[in-house]
């Protein structure tokens, strides 16, 4: 992402507008396969919140990352009942279940990573649907995304889009978005040198 601020501004306390800015890149998708769930903490205690999914090694599923919102309490409520209903081992609060529901993950970058058996971890990974309609079979696989981690393109792997039109689209996006700051900052400036000029007429 890019932050783009007033060089004079105060950092202050809350989501104040105007002096700051911030610009964030749309984010990568992956189609996972639910592995894991854990009980959650606060007001989700009662119910299992915390997902751990993975992907396709062969024929083998292995993780790839854990996350714990992106879904709505309704969405929550489906979830939990699905875990229960198809536990296949317990281990403490985590249960393992069956490899039949498939979640698409939104996500901003790749890492490496020696916590995961893949090999890879996602960062700041969150649900983004729920897929009950599709099939495990049609869901990611991990050479594909070490394809993708080691070029370092910024592409859709569900889709398999063009690598062309999300850069393009996102430097339309940020061309504009700088042009338009431009433009405040030039009329801020005018209208201070205007004031400026008066008070020092006044005082001569």
């Amino acid at each position: 992402g890019l932050m783009i601020k007033s060089k004079n501004s105060l950092y202050l306390s809350g989501r104040p507008r105007g002096p700051w800015f911030k610009w964030k890149k749309n984010p990568l998708f992956l189609d996972t396969i639910l592995m894991y769930a854990q009980r959650g903490h606060g007001k989700r205690s009662s119910y299992y919140s915390d997902f751990t999914f993975g992907v396709w090694n062969n024929d083998n599923i292995v993780p790839i990352g854990k996350a714990y919102f992106g879904f709505t309490d309704e969405e929550l409520k489906k979830l939990d009942d699905w875990v229960r209903k198809n536990t296949i081992k317990r281990f403490g609060p985590v249960r393992e279940v069956q490899k039949e529901l498939v979640l698409e993950i939104a996500f901003d970058s790749i890492n490496e990573s020696k916590r995961h058996k893949s090999g890879l971890a996602l960062r700041f990974p969150r649900i983004s649907r729920i897929r009950w309609d599709k099939p495990v079979k049609e869901t990611d696989y991990l050479k594909d995304i070490k394809k993708y981690n080691q070029s370092g393109e910024r592409v859709d792997l569900k889709k398999m889009l063009s690598k062309q039109s999300g850069v393009m689209q996102d430097t339309k996006f940020l061309q504009e978005f700088l042009g338009s700051i431009e433009k405040r900052f030039l009329r801020s400036k005018n209208i201070m040198n205007k004031e400026f000029g008066k008070l020092i007429g006044n005082l001569n």
